[in-house]
C-alpha cells in the first residue's frame, strides 16, 4: 500500500483488480465512471483505499458492472 500526497491511503491498480477478481482495465472503467476514487501518482494509478473498502462492502467481492455486461445477451434468466 502507498500513500498519497494528502495522507490518503493508496493502493495499486493491480491489487485493486485482484480484491474484486477483475482486471486492471477494469478498474481504470470503475474509475472513469466515479464508481471507485483513483488517481495517477507520476506514471502510475492507484485506488483510493477508503473508495475500494466502500466498494466492496456494498458489492462484496462480486463485481456487478461485470456480471451485468457478461450476462448480455446470453439468454439466461438474470435479467
Amino acid at each position: 500500500m502507498s500513500v498519497g500526497c494528502e495522507n490518503i491511503p493508496l493502493i495499486p491498480i493491480e491489487e485493486a483488480a485482484r480484491a474484486l477478481h477483475t482486471t486492471s482495465l477494469s478498474i481504470y472503467m470503475h474509475i472513469k465512471r466515479k464508481l471507485i476514487v483513483g488517481r495517477e501518482v507520476g506514471e502510475r494509478w492507484f485506488v483510493e483505499a477508503e473508495s475500494l473498502a466502500g466498494f466492496l462492502a456494498r458489492n462484496g467481492d462480486n463485481d456487478p458492472v461485470l456480471v451485468h455486461h457478461a450476462c448480455r445477451g446470453c439468454g439466461g434468466s438474470c435479467g
